[in-house]
């Protein structure tokens, strides 16, 4: 059963350089706006320090994805 609306998964999927920061800005403004706000004391700890570390890494490897792409 393959759905009409659902892509091939063998298909690639191009997504833009300003979707993918734009999915991670939008899903961390929340707890940058708490931190900035004083709303969020506790952003030192070990799970907060992994999101933190997950989304640089998520920026990091949309950088080198983009700079192979447009090297190339």
């Amino acid at each position: 059963f393959q759905s009409r609306y659902l892509p091939n998964p063998m298909e690639q999927i191009s997504i833009t350089l300003k979707s993918r920061l734009g999915f991670l800005r939008r899903r961390f403004k929340e707890n940058r706006d708490l931190i900035l706000h004083g709303q969020e004391t506790e952003y030192d700890k070990p799970y907060h320090g992994f999101v933190n570390a997950a989304a640089l890494y998520e920026v990091l490897e949309t950088i080198i994805e983009c700079q192979d792409i447009y090297e190339n």
